[in-house]
């Protein structure tokens, strides 16, 4: 008998270091069609910000 090309009741882990400049209320997290999508914002102090230059006459 051949085992099932998949596991449905298998472990996968994975871990990765984040930035401590994150939102941590902010994350979401989805799971559809076996694909894990997780999306860390940035913390608003660290986000990047444009800055408009007047030119000199």
């Amino acid at each position: 008998m051949s085992s099932p090309p998949w596991h449905p009741a298998s472990r996968f882990e994975y871990r990765a270091v984040l930035p401590s400049e994150i939102n941590a209320e902010g994350v979401e997290a989805t799971l559809s069609e076996g694909v894990l999508c997780v999306k860390v914002p940035k913390a608003e102090a660290v986000k990047s910000r444009r800055i408009e230059i007047q030119a000199g006459e």
